[in-house]
């Protein structure tokens, strides 16, 4: 009997034990009233991302029974399941428009406290920017390298952080804060269009597309072309202005095919070949020869073409024509120079006799008075016999250029004019246009003068013909051009 009554007293003892333990365990789980606190950082914090796929940094703390589950809401309304907490969390942000996104965590703990709902935002930027530029305004001739180019950008997203540019699109400078007018400077080389390139960058990344805009540069003192090969061929632009054409009957060596004097007035300003054409040049544009030059008259590069008719010359003219057109040249016109505008520039604002000077101190032959021969190449000092290295025509550009730098305008070789032949300036046009009625049918004008020529022959004024098919070996030309 008692050690029944020991057995009932002893589980009654271990009841009330475990029923005291149980009671300690619910009132520790019912104390567990704080929820928990977290926070979350897209992509490290980043102010913006150009992908929807971002990282989320997540972070959490409780006090109580600790943190069990976490889930996420981009709006707040709609979540995602519970899941265990992690602290980092790949996230794909809502698709639409560029512009911030904001994503909510929610942490849980164990005893079903939920924390308040932090977040983090990131403006989403996947489209990269626009822009525009303008060189000068957007006119389209400068006469200057040195140019003002206008920018203007747009940007959805994070915005515009830099700019860069090009000349040719490969090779770019260096990147640069944005600004709303930049100078700038155009590349040399030949007349032409130049064309300036920009690109945008934006905080995200983003490069824009290439926007452009071109300009033709015009050297208000010169134009070259280029010819097929990159051959330059040089223009030197003559001023509007008037002049006498022809010479008076007082001046020596001069003939009645130079009367009557007469005033000539040019309204316009045009371009005329610094040098006679050359071989080079003849050559790079039409590829053969009406009759091949002979180092018997001079053969090189740099010699003149000659041997060609006012037929040939025309006919370079109007294959260059298509060239200028065809590279992108233009607008540019060349052709060969009225008579009155090939003397005009020959003279350079000069009435005397050579475009050096009167030159009277010896006769009109082949004497030479040591001025002559630093200008023109004449019979004077035409050394030696047809196939000696001194005879022929010579290099272009050795003589000393007139005023407007136009070189060899006297001697080396005559050089057509696009008139037809009169005998005489009676009736001639007087505002520097050709003379095209033809009195004298098949018979051109050239002027200047030649290496087989004496010096009375090689005056400003000195005018004569050949026919239009004529070749001969000190015959060659000059072009004129208008833009």
């Amino acid at each position: 009997m008692r050690a029944k009554s020991y057995a009932r007293e002893a589980a009654a003892v271990f009841a009330v034990f475990c029923l005291s333990g149980f009671l300690s365990a619910r009132s520790h789980a019912t104390e567990d009233t704080t929820p928990p606190t977290g926070s979350i950082l897209v992509n490290g914090g980043d102010a913006f991302t150009s992908t929807r796929e971002v990282t989320l940094g997540l972070a959490w703390a409780d006090s109580g029974t600790g943190v069990a589950r976490m889930r996420f809401s981009d709006d707040g309304a709609t979540w995602s399941a519970w899941e265990t907490p992690a602290a980092t969390r790949a996230h794909t942000l809502p698709a639409g428009a560029d512009g911030h996104r904001t994503v909510r965590v929610q942490f849980l703990d164990r005893a079903g406290n939920r924390s308040e709902a932090a977040r983090d935002y990131i403006l989403l930027d996947t489209t990269p920017p626009s822009g525009a530029i303008s060189i000068n305004g957007g006119a389209p001739v400068t006469s200057m390298r040195a140019v003002t180019l206008g920018l203007a950008w747009a940007d959805s997203g994070t915005g515009v952080a830099r700019m860069r540019f090009s000349d040719d699109g490969a090779t770019w400078s260096p990147w640069e804060a944005p600004a709303a007018t930049r100078a700038y400077t155009l590349p040399g080389g030949a007349d032409g269009h130049r064309t300036v390139r920009v690109q945008f960058l934006d905080r995200a990344g983003h490069r824009s597309e290439v926007f452009f805009d071109h300009v033709r540069f015009e050297n208000p003192a010169q134009m070259t072309i280029l010819l097929p090969g990159g051959i330059p061929l040089e223009l030197v632009k003559i001023p509007a202005g008037s002049f006498e054409m022809g010479s008076p009957e007082t001046e020596r060596g001069r003939f009645n095919k130079e009367s009557p004097l007469h005033l000539v007035n040019f309204r316009y300003d045009f371009y005329m070949g610094k040098y006679e054409l050359t071989q080079e040049q003849w050559f790079a544009v039409m590829g053969a020869w009406p009759r091949e030059p002979v180092s018997d008259y001079g053969a090189g590069p740099d010699h003149p073409a000659y041997c060609v008719s006012w037929d040939d010359a025309n006919a370079f003219i109007s294959a260059l024509n298509g060239h200028i057109e065809a590279s992108g040249q233009g607008p540019v016109a060349v052709r060969l120079p009225s008579e009155a505008e090939w003397e005009y520039a020959c003279r350079a604002g000069t009435q005397t006799r050579f475009y050096f000077g009167d030159s009277l101190d010896v006769p009109d032959g082949n004497e030479d008075d040591g001025v002559r021969s630093q200008y023109m190449w004449f019979a004077g000092n035409n050394v030696g016999r047809k196939g000696d290295p001194g005879y022929g025509t010579k290099r272009v550009g050795q003589k000393l250029p007139n005023a407007f730098g136009l070189y060899d305008m006297a001697g080396n070789v005559s050089e057509w004019c696009e008139d037809w032949d009169h005998l005489n300036y009676l009736g001639a046009p007087t505002d520097g246009s050709a003379w095209l009625t033809n009195p004298y049918e098949g018979r051109r004008i050239f002027r200047g003068g030649d290496w087989t020529r004496t010096a009375a022959l090689c005056r400003s004024a000195f005018r004569l013909h050949y026919y239009v098919w004529y070749r001969y070996e000190a015959v060659g030309f000059r072009l004129a051009a208008t833009r």
